[in-house]
C-alpha cells in the first residue's frame, strides 16, 4: 500500500516544480527527502507511507522508517511529518490518495 498527502498549495512538494522525483525539505534542524510526485491528479502529491513487507514495522519506526530513501518499491514512512505538512500550508483543502 501506498499513500500519498496532498495540499493544492503546499511549500513540500509545490506547484512550481514539473517532474516528479526527490526533493530535500527541513523540519525541525534535521533534512528529509521527499518523494513528490507532481504528475498524477493535478500533482502535488507528497509520498508519506509505502509498505511492502509486514517485516519489521515497530510502534517506533512508523513514523519514521527509512526516511532518507523515499521508495514506492521498499517500505518507507515519513507519517510522523503528516502534521507538519498540513501545518505550513495556507489552505485549508487537504487529500489523501491509497494506490
Amino acid at each position: 500500500h501506498t499513500r500519498y498527502w496532498r495540499d493544492w498549495s503546499s511549500d513540500v512538494c509545490s506547484s512550481d516544480l514539473s517532474t516528479d522525483g526527490v526533493f530535500q525539505s527541513r523540519y525541525q534542524n534535521a533534512s528529509y527527502k521527499l518523494w513528490c510526485d507532481m504528475t498524477r491528479d493535478g500533482g502535488g502529491w507528497t509520498l508519506l507511507l509505502t509498505v511492502k513487507t509486514a517485516n519489521g514495522w515497530t510502534e517506533e519506526n512508523i513514523g519514521d522508517r527509512a526516511k532518507d530513501d523515499p521508495s514506492l518499491t521498499h517500505d518507507y514512512s515519513i507519517l510522523r511529518l503528516g502534521d507538519y505538512i498540513k501545518n505550513t500550508s495556507s489552505s485549508a483543502f487537504f487529500e489523501v490518495r491509497m494506490i
